[in-house]
């Protein structure tokens, strides 16, 4: 099942990758639209500047002010569109982990390293379904880019948060800070190592 959770996670993240990869695309001929927009625009009020014109007068004539607070608004969701990755669209595949994550996270024996103990904490919270746990982050780096998309999640809605703990228990599996009790592939790493031997001086 571990496997499993592995692909999914990174099936998870290529359709995320793709989805934004397609969204950036669609939106760069508006992005160009905008932009001319917004050269024509300036040109005008530069040039009437330039003969002591009104500038009202030459945003009237260039676009007018509801074309503009229109253009405004676009090149504020292209702000965005342009600026995203492929965390913003991961919570797609939540329900993907809701079929098995609790279950699997219940049936293992997953020992940890002092240092995945937050991870835990949060991956015991979906195993129990503790609705009124509070939903810490502490166990993402601090400068993780999950942290601004968590930000900006609904109150109560969880479910990126368990996409991003689901994400790091992958993660800590492949690099040995959690494993598995009686598992070959996700073993302590510890046991695995082979002691160097004294060498005489």
């Amino acid at each position: 099942m571990v496997e499993t959770h592995d692909r999914i996670v990174g099936k998870t993240w290529r359709d995320a990758k793709k989805l934004c990869d397609v969204r950036i695309a669609d939106a760069r001929s508006s992005l160009q639209e905008t932009l001319r927009s917004f050269k024509d625009l300036g040109a005008a009020l530069l040039e009437a500047k330039g003969e002591g014109a009104s500038l009202d007068d030459a945003t009237e004539t260039a676009c007018g002010w509801t074309r503009l607070e229109s253009m405004v608004a676009t090149a504020a969701e292209l702000t965005d569109t342009m600026a995203a990755d492929a965390l913003a669209h991961v919570v797609h595949g939540y329900h993907r982990f809701r079929r098995y994550a609790p279950r699997m996270l219940r049936v293992f024996d997953i020992r940890n390293a002092p240092v995945a103990a937050p991870l835990m904490k949060a991956a015991k919270i979906i195993a129990e379904n503790q609705v009124d746990a509070p939903r810490q982050t502490t166990f993402l780096r601090r400068t993780s880019k999950w942290h601004r998309h968590l930000n900006a999640q609904q109150p109560g809605d969880n479910r990126l948060w368990e996409v991003a703990v689901l994400f790091q228990i992958r993660e800590a599996f492949r690099s040995g800070d959690i494993w598995l009790t009686h598992s070959r592939r996700y073993a302590d790493l510890k046991q695995a190592l082979v002691p160097i031997p004294i060498l005489p001086n």
